[in-house]
């Protein structure tokens, strides 16, 4: 993407922007070596993603992030991951104008983040296996992808009553809910 970006002489301000967030992005990665973060840094670390994306799909996935952040710390690339699978799964090949809505609400003492898209391609059936997937994840050896790895690694951190759960998103396609503790 980028060394395209660079040979079109047009391109080469979002080259630039490319550029810029990739820093960010790999910065976040490799210098962080704590555990768990603010919640905010999580996001901006997603947002970031969200921005190269906006670079390579340009306006064919159109984005609302709408999170507002506790002062909470939470396991670190537990957004990102899930926020990734909706652009490969569901987004990046969809033949119309793809919607991803990233959003948030606390209600007691949980924060729950949302991340919804309007992928056609997911079926009501995988949707329920996913589910399944994720509520006995912890009492079976198989092999992790990145959704079951964050659900772990949050249940881990707060409790096997947090963790991440799949529906029909009100978009139509996937919804992942990331449920963290307050405490």
């Amino acid at each position: 993407m980028l060394c395209r970006l660079i040979k079109s002489d047009s391109q080469k301000e979002k080259a630039y922007r490319f550029c810029l967030y990739i820093g960010q992005y790999f910065q976040f990665i490799t210098r962080h070596n704590d555990d768990d973060i603010l919640l905010e840094m999580e996001l901006e670390h997603s947002r970031t993603y969200v921005e190269m994306q906006s670079i390579c799909y340009g306006d064919r996935i159109q984005v609302l992030f709408e999170v507002e952040a506790p002062p909470i710390e939470v396991p670190r690339l537990i957004l990102q991951p899930i926020i990734e699978n909706a652009y490969k799964y569901a987004l990046g090949n969809m033949p119309g104008t793809g919607e991803l809505w990233v959003h948030s609400k606390l209600r007691n003492d949980a924060f729950y983040i949302y991340v919804e898209d309007n992928g056609e391609f997911i079926t009501d059936d995988e949707i329920e296996a996913l589910g399944k997937r994720l509520r006995y994840s912890t009492n079976q050896m198989e092999e992790t992808t990145g959704l079951l790895n964050v659900h772990r690694r949050i249940q881990l951190r707060y409790g096997e009553e947090f963790g991440i759960t799949v529906s029909r998103s009100e978009l139509g396609g996937l919804q992942a809910i990331i449920k963290l503790s307050m405490s």
